[in-house]
């Protein structure tokens, strides 16, 4: 009991249930400059000869729902997904963050990290990761995501 008062007297519990929980979250400095809340994570896998994971961080409002976020994944050329590591200027050509809609934009990135730990290329499977974005404004966010695996909707 004494180490988990240690972190709750530290102020580190919220810190050390993300990092041991494994689940979704988005958070980082840019969160202060805007809305990086959501309700709910989608997560598309998106078939040959498109391959690309698709993420969508969705919030709902009273009038309606808008995405905090979507995340793309390009895989074209990824041997195994479920392990993939990218940093720099593979990360910037690889990973695409963009929220549709005319309110509060994330702003430009000029490298990151990319970290999956497990997915596939199949439904059903757990896709589990973090991707960390540094943007050109000095500030970063982070999102780590843990969602099963769903066919992409047709366009």
């Amino acid at each position: 009991m004494r180490p988990l008062f240690t972190l709750l007297a530290a102020g580190l519990l919220p810190f050390w249930l993300t990092a041991c929980g494994g689940g979704s979250n988005v958070s980082g400095s840019q969160c202060d400059l805007i809305d990086c809340s959501y309700d709910e994570l989608t997560c598309q896998i998106y078939a040959p000869p498109n391959d690309a994971y698709k993420l969508f961080y969705k919030r709902t409002l009273d009038e309606g729902s808008e995405y905090a976020a979507i995340l793309v994944i390009d895989l074209i050329g990824v041997a195994d997904p479920a392990k993939m590591e990218v940093i720099d200027q593979e990360f910037v050509d690889r990973v695409l963050l963009y929220r549709p809609g005319t309110g509060q934009q994330w702003p430009d990135y000029d490298g990151g990290k990319l970290s999956i730990k497990s997915g596939g290329l199949e439904e059903g499977k757990t896709l589990k990761g973090k991707a960390s974005f540094q943007f050109d404004n000095g500030y970063f966010a982070s999102f780590a995501f843990s969602c099963t695996l769903e066919a992409a909707l047709p366009d």
